[in-house]
Formats: structure tokens, sequence, C-alpha cells
């Protein structure tokens, strides 16, 4: 499965979600957070609409 099926599979979840509670799928917001991944996939998130992107991972001094 692609970087892109999965992040179209959360969204389908999400609106799901949105649905279930009685709030609008816009009310919500995907914030995909990454640990050493590789330009490439975090490219392709970006390229899928992800638009918030967080690093897991303890910059050194």
């Amino acid at each position: 499965m692609t970087v892109e099926d999965n992040i179209r599979r959360i969204r389908e979840v999400m609106a799901e979600a949105a649905l279930r509670s009685g709030r609008p799928a816009s009310a919500i917001r995907l914030m995909a957070v990454t640990k050493t991944v590789d330009d490439d996939r975090i490219l392709a998130a970006m390229r899928a609409g992800v638009e918030i992107i967080g690093e897991n991972y303890v910059q050194e001094a």
C-alpha cells in the first residue's frame, strides 16, 4: 500500500467519524508525524494533501 493509499484510507475513516459525531469533516485536520522518514515519503504525503507534518526526533544541538 502506498503513502497516498494510506492517507486516502485515513481520510475516509476521519470522514466517517465526523459523520457519526455530527461534525463536518472540514472541522477535523490530519497531522502526519514522522520519525527519521526519507524525503520521498514526506513529499508523497504532501502530494496527497497532508499540510501539517511533524518530525518526532530530537535534534542534536
